[in-house]
C-alpha cells in the first residue's frame, strides 16, 4: 500500500504554497508506478488538460516515479503544476483527498480498490476505467463517474468538461454521502474510514439516520 507507514515525516510541505487559498482545481492520482496502474497514461492526460488549463493542479502519489519526473519537470513549463509526493502516509493521503477536486483512477484490475473507498469516503469525486471491481462500488454514477474512452485525449476533455460543472460535483458529492449512510457497516468495517471526511463531517454524523447537509 501507498500508505503504509504512519510515522514517515510530513512530506505535504509544498501545501504551504497556497493552494488552498488560490483556489486552484486539484486533480489526484494515487498509485504506485506500476504497468497496471497506467501511470503514463495518466501523466500523459494531465498534460493535455494542462495545455487547455494552466491552473490546475496534477498531484501524483506514490512510489516509482523518479524518471518520469525527471523528464516531465525538464520542461519549465510543468513546473509548477505537477507535484510528485512519493510514498505518503494515510492522514497525509487523506489530508490531500480532503482538498482535491477530482482522484483519477486508471487501474486496469483492482483485487481491493482501496483508494476508491478512501476516495469516496472523504467525498471526493472520483472518474475512473470502468472495471469489475468497481461496478458494485461505483455502479450507475453513484460514487463517481466511469470513463467511455481511454485515450489521453477523451479522458482529458472529460476530466475539463466537470471539474467545472459545480451543478454536476456537488450532486455526485450528495450522492456519495447518501452511499456512506445507506452502507455505513461496510465503510465502519473498513481499515482506512477512520478519520473525519471533508469538511467536518466525523463518522459518528454519517452513522446517524439524517443526510449530513
Amino acid at each position: 500500500l501507498i500508505w503504509e507507514n504512519e510515522k514517515k515525516l510530513n512530506k505535504l510541505s509544498f501545501l504551504d504554497k497556497g493552494l488552498i487559498y488560490q483556489k486552484r482545481k486539484i486533480i489526484l492520482f494515487i498509485a504506485n508506478n506500476r504497468p497496471l496502474k497506467s501511470a503514463n497514461l495518466a501523466i500523459e492526460v494531465f498534460k493535455k488538460i494542462y495545455m487547455n488549463d494552466k491552473k490546475i493542479i496534477f498531484i501524483i502519489v506514490g512510489r516509482g516515479y523518479e524518471k518520469i519526473k525527471t523528464n516531465l519537470l525538464q520542461n519549465d513549463l510543468f513546473k509548477e503544476n505537477f507535484l510528485f509526493t512519493g510514498e505518503l502516509s494515510n492522514g497525509e493521503v487523506r489530508e490531500l483527498m480532503q482538498i482535491g477536486n477530482l482522484l483519477l483512477f486508471l487501474s486496469k484490475t483492482e483485487a481491493s480498490p482501496n483508494t476508491i473507498i478512501e476516495s469516496i469516503y472523504n467525498n471526493l469525486p472520483i472518474i475512473a476505467r470502468p472495471i469489475e471491481a468497481l461496478e458494485n462500488i461505483i455502479g450507475n454514477d453513484q460514487n463517481g463517474l466511469f470513463l467511455k474512452e481511454l485515450d489521453p485525449e477523451s479522458i482529458s476533455e472529460f476530466i475539463l468538461n466537470i471539474i467545472y460543472s459545480e451543478h454536476d460535483l456537488l450532486k455526485l458529492k450528495e450522492r456519495m454521502k447518501k452511499s456512506i449512510i445507506s452502507n455505513k457497516k461496510f465503510f465502519s468495517n473498513h481499515t482506512f474510514c477512520s478519520f473525519p471526511i471533508r469538511s467536518g463531517f466525523y463518522i459518528k454524523e454519517f452513522f446517524n439516520d439524517d443526510l449530513i447537509k
